[in-house]
């Protein structure tokens, strides 16, 4: 049995965005930064974060590309969750010539 997955590579680094991230409250992925410059790597460059569909993987991308996305809480009557998303500019500058989408496949046998 064969399962393919999607996973966003970082051409000029050779990384793969990583399936963790940090132990920080400024975000999530969009704070990644491959070269290590900002001291934004991620916990867990060897293992690559999956994607069941080429989709999320492509809307990831277009997400990272576009600079550091963060949430401002704003205090709320209805629901504790309301805030303000602001987008950053990254520091260093992302292309999407430096970016592509890679097919894993993972192939499960079953030994007896």
């Amino acid at each position: 049995m064969n399962q393919e997955f999607y996973a966003i590579f970082h051409k000029p680094t050779g990384k793969y965005m990583p399936a963790r991230m940090f132990e920080h409250s400024r975000g999530g992925w969009t704070w990644w930064e491959p070269t290590g410059v900002g001291g934004y790597e991620g916990h867990d460059p060897e293992i690559p974060r999956l994607f069941l569909k080429r989709n999320a993987a492509a809307q990831a991308m277009g997400y990272w590309l576009k600079g550091n996305y963060s949430l401002r809480a704003v205090p709320s009557d209805f629901d504790d969750r309301t805030g303000t998303l602001r987008v950053e500019s990254p520091h260093i500058p992302r292309s999407p010539k430096d970016v592509e989408i890679h097919v894993i496949t993972c192939v499960v046998t079953r030994v007896i």
